[in-house]
């Protein structure tokens, strides 16, 4: 599965969501930016654009569990990543994002044979744009893409050590509300693909993710020029993910 730092609403979640007319300011924006498979969002009047924090730093942890097909080959993958990233907002609409990554854990599983992930390097780059303003019971709309580049090795039970490389290209859709201010709930959809090249037994083979879609919810709890992101995908390419930023 490609890297991108590349995770359900239930009753409570939409009967706060149905309270985001009486809650939320008349005025509130949102704007946001997704990373590591989160949406960071913050309030902001656009008046406030001059003197708002204009850069963000961030780290994030995501666990991600999916199917790979070289072929007729069916594997099954599971991995965690760590994630550092540099946001600049271009804009009160647009942002820009960097990132730069590692495997922390993970392998291939292949006819009940298990090769592990190395550590490796992943970077990526993205623009997140806000279409649509949160307003009342309106919802925020974000939309963004971003484009991440996979170099890592598997170590498979023979000792052997194989190249593992991925490109992928990820879309990104999220619409939500910002409640007083500070709480944003959101649903997210993804639609991603891009080549794997896997070297086994001296052949290298290509392959792609089997479902190239993430359907799921998260929330993200801002204030004090810090912001804090949960997410959890259970359809498509599952996964969940944890976010941290500071904005300056």
């Amino acid at each position: 599965m490609p890297l991108a730092p590349r995770c359900r609403p239930a009753l409570p979640v939409l009967a706060a969501l149905a309270c985001a007319h009486v809650l939320a300011p008349r005025t509130a924006q949102a704007c946001g930016a997704s990373s590591a498979g989160g949406v960071s969002s913050c309030s902001l009047d656009e008046h406030a654009w001059e003197v708002a924090p204009k850069w963000r730093a961030g780290v994030a942890g995501a666990f991600t569990s999916t199917s790979l097909r070289f072929g007729d080959v069916h594997v099954e993958q599971r991995r965690s990543v760590l994630v550092a990233s540099l946001d600049r907002r271009l804009s009160p609409r647009t942002t820009l994002q960097l990132g730069l990554g590692t495997i922390a854990a993970g392998d291939l599983e292949v006819g009940g044979a298990r090769f592990d992930l190395q550590p490796g390097l992943a970077v990526s780059a993205g623009l997140v744009h806000r279409f649509v303003d949160a307003s009342g019971a309106r919802p925020f709309v974000l939309g963004g893409a971003q484009l991440a580049v996979l170099a890592t090795s598997t170590h498979g039970p023979a000792g052997d050590t194989q190249a593992y490389e991925a490109t992928d290209l990820r879309l990104t859709g999220a619409v939500g509300w910002t409640l007083a201010r500070h709480v944003s709930p959101y649903a997210v959809a993804r639609a991603f693909g891009g080549p794997i090249w896997w070297r086994i037994d001296g052949e290298t083979k290509t392959g792609t993710d089997a479902y190239h879609v993430q359907l799921g919810a998260g929330l993200v709890v801002s204030g004090g020029g810090f912001d804090l992101g949960l997410e959890g995908v259970p359809l498509g390419e599952r996964g969940a993910s944890a976010t941290f930023g500071v904005a300056f």
